[in-house]
């Protein structure tokens, strides 16, 4: 299954104008820009880029080098793919437990 050409220019001009946000700023806009839109093309693109723009700073963090999604889904690397969202979901939860500590308890990521 791949991603509608449509949802990729829509993700792909979205990484580009927020790619140099603070992860707080772009959480809170991109959740703004979803609640907005009515048009679910539209919102599958932001969801799309969201979760584009988490894995490229995961990767940054990590130091692994990114690949950029072309929008396939069910490629056959499994083992590497649950070792990245493994890692991710460390680091996630590790971004999290920093934001409760600075007293921000409702941050969405």
């Amino acid at each position: 299954m791949k991603l509608a050409p449509e949802t990729i220019r829509i993700r792909d001009a979205i990484v580009e104008k927020y790619l140099d946000v603070p992860l707080d700023k772009l959480s809170s806009k991109l959740q703004s820009l979803i609640s907005d839109e009515t048009d679910t093309g539209t919102r599958l693109g932001i969801l799309s880029a969201r979760v584009e723009i988490l894995r490229m700073r995961f990767a940054d963090i990590t130091g692994r080098a990114y690949k950029k999604d072309q929008g396939n889904i069910g490629d056959n690397d499994t083992s590497e793919e649950e070792q990245i969202t493994e890692e991710c979901l460390a680091v996630t939860n590790l971004i999290l437990e920093i934001y409760k500590d600075l007293g921000f308890e409702d941050v969405i990521l």
